[in-house]
């Protein structure tokens, strides 16, 4: 069973999905040297979009679907 946690973007307060230690953030296309900047800039999770303005990479519509929150009617 893989763990699926709610949580809040640092950057632009986003709710979105962490997948914890096999997050979709993992299949990110970001660079060592980026990936130093941001963790020095922000100290939580950020959320695909921020990710994705911060990498200057277009995301694949499947990590943007497994960021998603779920919404429950």
């Amino acid at each position: 069973m893989k763990r699926r946690i709610p949580k809040t973007c640092e950057r632009c307060q986003q709710d979105f999905i962490c997948g914890l230690f096999g997050c979709w953030c993992g299949e990110l296309p970001i660079t060592d040297e980026q990936y130093v900047e941001i963790s020095e800039r922000y100290h939580e999770c950020l959320c695909s979009s921020c990710l994705a303005e911060l990498s200057g990479r277009p995301l694949s519509p499947d990590i943007i679907k497994l960021s998603a929150p779920i919404i429950e009617t």
